[in-house]
């Protein structure tokens, strides 16, 4: 199977002087894209190499006699300059600059005498350097050389804690942590945040297995660190006694118990790999099919099976869906996508630069099934030549304007109605644009402001490593200001201020326990506590206190419990003290998917599998096609929801509400959608038999003959008769094409 061709032409020396991407479907191949290598070396010593790119793009890299990079030029990226030299202290250090040669935004990296990284030093938020310090091991027991300990510093004070490394007598990670308390020891009985690592071999079903379980140290039921480490996931690995044509197995256990087996079969004289996954939570195994490497064959845990075809240069040229609907791909010669054609028989087209110019190679156009145009132009003077301009049929026309670190500093939009936007190149004469400008911070490259075409300005503050300290929104004169603190040794985030008064908008303060988790948080609602299991580390609860918003509700999670024939862990209920109509029990099929939920607010018993909400799924998805609300004193349903899919395309077709579908039924509403080539909604029809409350309103939008895309789409809302109608777009806004307003309540 030829899937690329490629002819590479060499000098005397064996170097590369032209490679050519050749058409391996022609004959004799023909020269789709051409790239060009020269060398030069200068009197002085080193070497020049300069890549022209099919784009017209270079890159030229110069090193230094001993063969060390010396820079990195062109207009194929951002450029890159080297230094070297050697400490006092004998330690090599390499500094790389970005942008030019006396560039604030670089990296400089020190490495001792064994070649081992000691430090990287880079600009910090503030003109202050950040140091990341690497310290390692003595030469002499367990773990001898190896890394020990790293932290990050500013000046002369550190940021955060250290992390510390434990090794095993094999010299693999054993332990590793946040050292939160400082004594430079990892203390399973402190805050300290540590992960332990097992490595053992077993015996298990007839074989023998690498068996590596990952633990953490948390906190016991009163909050208090422990000393006791929770496994929270152990990988096995079968080694030996594999049976027939199963070339690897593994078993995955979650921190509840559950394992997930992975098997690979091997079919040598057909070239088919099987990888079978047995879920805990599915009676159906996830399944993936591959010929020659390439994936031809997939079934969820779910039970939905698509596949894929593909043309012999190993390109998916089909996807076939669950329902059995094929959506078709198309190449050109270099084995870029060309058409897509979605299972109604809807084509978008792509087309794509010259190579030779500006942008060779790269996406020129895309038309859509209404053949209206969106066009792509790419800016030669920036280098990687990124995206410049967007225009055409559909888009919102726009402009991209970039630093010389490639950054995105502006973007211009256009709403100029009397502009033709249609054509093949950018207008000449554009008209006013309304600009939003990016500023970054030179050195470190972090946003410092966004301006608005309004001249109004977001602006961002950060500590030294880049952490946001303070971000000021652009509300005119009264500016608001959300300040943000982190605890000094996890830097988590602990807390959020507003600059206005606390009673209008109050701050928000979290404390964390020893594993990140909010324990309390108090916010404008009042506070609460969370409260977690201690060994399965999930959230059980929340209390209000007696002065919130909610005095003293509890929110509680209910899960699956061990033994109990189903999978632990799962979410099983979720309730609030005192409000009852709130409480909720979850029931799952046995493929994994939510079959019912059944409470109090809810027709029904929790314990009758006739009752409550109950969801049923479109064959071939996991979408749901129909919610009944099922209760037994009337024997069935009461209510029955059913949303339906387009016959081709995952695609609304109808939604239905029919109150006591089995016994002496009411359609309440129904409404038939059709949907464009696009695949936007582009009109409903419906009918409403039954109402309550308020009127109904409907609006549509109504596009003249022969008008574009631009005014489809678009959706409206009334919150009561003679208010405003608010208008939503489903794409960006369009220009042209103008419409009508047509509706009534």
């Amino acid at each position: 199977m030829i899937r690329s061709l490629r002819s590479q032409l060499r000098d005397h020396a064996g170097r590369v002087v032209l490679d050519e991407a050749l058409d391996p479907t022609s004959n004799p191949p023909a020269v789709l894209l051409t790239t060009e290598y020269s060398y030069e070396f200068p009197s002085g010593g080193g070497s020049v190499v300069t890549v022209e790119r099919p784009d017209t793009s270079t890159e030229t890299t110069e090193s230094y006699r001993d063969g060390r990079v010396k820079s990195v030029t062109g207009s194929a990226g951002v450029a890159r300059y080297y230094e070297y030299g050697v400490s006092a202290n004998r330690e090599q250090w390499t500094t790389v600059r970005t942008g030019s040669e006396n560039s604030p935004r670089y990296e400089t990296t020190v490495v001792d005498w064994l070649g081992r990284v000691a430090r990287t030093i880079r600009p910090g938020f503030g003109n202050e350097d950040l140091t990341t310090v690497s310290m390692y091991n003595d030469p002499n027991g367990t773990g001898a050389g190896q890394l020990r300990k790293t932290y990050l510093e500013v000046g002369a004070g550190m940021i955060g804690s250290a992390t510390l490394y434990e090794y095993d007598a094999l010299g693999g990670v054993s332990r590793s942590g946040l050292d939160v308390d400082g004594d430079d020891l990892l203390d399973t009985n402190s805050l300290d945040r540590i992960s332990k690592t097992v490595v053992t071999y077993v015996t298990e079903d007839g074989g023998l297995w690498r068996k590596s379980a990952t633990l953490i140290y948390g906190t016991d039921a009163n909050g208090d660190p422990s000393g006791t480490a929770i496994a929270t996931n152990v990988q096995l690995e079968r080694l030996s006694g594999f049976s027939g044509t199963v070339t690897r197995e593994t078993k995955s256990r979650d921190i509840f118990g559950n394992e997930t087996i992975t098997t690979v079969d091997t079919d040598r004289a057909n070239k088919i790999v099987t990888e079978t996954v047995n879920v805990p939570d599915s009676n159906v195994n996830a399944v993936r099919t591959l010929c020659n490497g390439l994936l031809v064959e997939e079934t969820s845990p779910t039970g939905v099976n698509v596949t894929y075809e593909y043309d012999g240069l190993g390109r998916r040229t089909k996807f076939i869906d669950g329902r059995g609907k094929s959506t078709t791909t198309t190449y050109d010669a270099l084995g870029r996508v060309e058409t897509v054609t979605d299972p109604n028989g809807a084509v978008t087209a792509y087309a794509y630069y010259d190579p030779d110019g500006v942008g060779g190679g790269r996406l020129k156009w895309i038309k859509d099934p209404n053949d209206s145009y969106t066009r792509y132009a790419y800016d030669g003077n920036i280098p990687g030549q990124p995206l410049y301009r967007v225009w055409g049929d559909v888009p919102q026309p726009m402009e991209l304007g970039f630093n010389a670190y490639g950054e995105r500093t502006s973007l211009k939009t256009y709403r100029n109605t009397s502009t033709n936007w249609s054509g093949e190149s950018w207008p000449t004469s554009p008209g006013a644009a309304d600009q939003t400008t990016w500023i970054h911070d030179g050195p470190t490259g972090l946003l410092t402001q966004k301006q608005y075409a309004d001249s109004k300005t977001t602006d961002y503050n950060y500590t030294p490593d880049g952490r946001m300290l303070t971000r000021t929104w652009a509300r005119g004169n009264d500016r608001v200001e959300t300040a943000y603190s982190f605890d000094p040794s996890t830097l988590d985030l602990v807390g959020i201020t507003y600059n206005h008064d606390a009673d209008v908008t109050p701050g928000v303060t979290i404390a964390r326990d020893r594993l990140g988790r909010p324990l309390t948080t108090t916010d404008a609602a009042g506070t609460r506590t969370h409260a977690y299991d201690p060994n399965w580390l999930v959230p059980l609860s929340e209390t209000y206190d007696g002065s919130s918003l909610l005095p003293n509700l509890v929110v509680s999670r209910g899960y699956e419990p061990t033994g109990s024939g189903n999978v632990p862990g799962r979410m099983k209920s979720l309730g609030a003290s005192g409000l009852a109509s709130y409480a909720a029990e979850y029931r799952y099929r046995a493929d994994g998917r939510l079959d019912r939920v059944v409470g109090p607010g809810l027709p029904g018993s929790a314990n009758d599998p006739n009752t409550g909400a109950q969801y049923a799924y479109i064959a071939g998805t996991d979408v749901v096609g129909q919610l009944e609300y099922r209760s037994v004193s009337t024997g069935g349903a009461l209510l029955r929801t059913t949303r339906m899919l387009e016959p081709n395309r995952d695609l609304i077709d109808y939604v239905e509400n029919i109150w006591r579908p089995g016994g002496s039924s009411a359609t309440i509403s129904k409404y038939d959608y059709s949907n464009d080539a696009l695949r936007a909604a582009d009109g409903r029809d419906g009918h409403q038999r039954r109402l309550r409350g308020a009127g109904s309103l409907e609006l549509r939008v109504q596009c003249p003959a022969g008008a574009d895309q631009r005014c489809a789409g678009r959706e409206f809302a009334v919150a009561a008769a003679g208010m405003a109608v608010r208008l939503r777009s489903d794409r960006q806004p369009r220009l042209g094409g103008g419409g009508s307003v047509a509706g009534g309540i």
